[in-house]
C-alpha cells in the first residue's frame, strides 16, 4: 500500500531530521500509512489523522499484524483521529514545542484520496502561520512556490526502481 512513490524511500532520512529538532508533540494530519511517523522516535504527545478513515484502519491493522509489536504499541499511545481537515488538526495542536509533518497526496492522485481542494499554495500559507516547526514533503517542481523567507528547503535524493529521484522537504521553524 502507499502512494507513488510513497515515503518508503525517504522516511528514514526525514525521521532523522525530525528527531534532531526539539519538540514534545508530533502531529501528522495526513498520516497515510504512517511511514515517516514510524521512523521517528516516540515523544510525549503524538497526534495522527487522515481524511480517509479507511487508510487509518489499514495503517492500524498493518502495524498490529507484525510479529514485532513496537509500532502497534506506539499507535495505542497516540491520539488517532480520521475525517478531520488537516488545518483543523494543526490549529488544535500547534505550539512552539510542536512539530507537524505534512505529506500531501501526490498532485496526480490527490482526488483519489479525497484531497481535491488542497493546493501547495494553501499549505505553504498554513505552514507560515504555524507557531511550531512544520515540515512538508513535496515535489521539487514546486520549489519556487514553497521555498524562501521563513521556509527553508532541502532536496532528499532516493532511488525508485533504480532510477534517481528527488523529494523536496520544506522546513519552517
Amino acid at each position: 500500500m502507499g502512494r507513488y512513490p510513497g515515503k518508503r524511500m525517504t522516511a528514514k532520512k526525514i525521521g532523522a531530521i525530525i528527531d534532531k529538532l526539539p519538540h514534545d508533540t508530533y502531529v501528522e494530519p495526513m498520516v497515510g500509512m504512517g511511514t515517516v511517523f514510524f521512523k521517528t522516535k516516540p515523544v510525549k504527545t503524538e497526534i495522527l489523522n487522515d481524511l480517509d478513515c479507511g487508510v487509518i484502519r489499514t495503517m492500524k491493522k498493518e502495524a498490529c499484524r507484525k510479529k514485532d509489536q513496537t509500532d502497534c504499541n506506539r499507535l495505542k499511545k497516540a491520539k488517532i483521529t480520521c475525517g478531520q481537515d488537516y488545518k483543523k488538526i494543526m490549529r488544535k495542536y500547534d505550539s512552539k514545542k510542536t512539530i507537524t509533518y505534512l505529506d500531501p497526496p501526490n498532485e496526480r492522485t490527490r482526488c483519489d484520496y479525497k484531497h481535491c481542494d488542497i493546493t501547495t499554495k494553501e499549505m505553504t500559507k498554513v505552514m507560515k502561520k504555524a507557531k511550531g516547526t512544520v515540515l512538508m514533503s513535496n515535489t521539487p517542481l514546486n520549489r519556487k512556490e514553497i521555498c524562501g523567507g521563513k521556509i527553508k528547503c532541502r532536496t532528499i535524493p532516493f532511488k525508485y526502481w533504480g532510477e534517481p529521484r528527488k523529494d523536496l522537504l520544506a522546513i519552517k521553524k
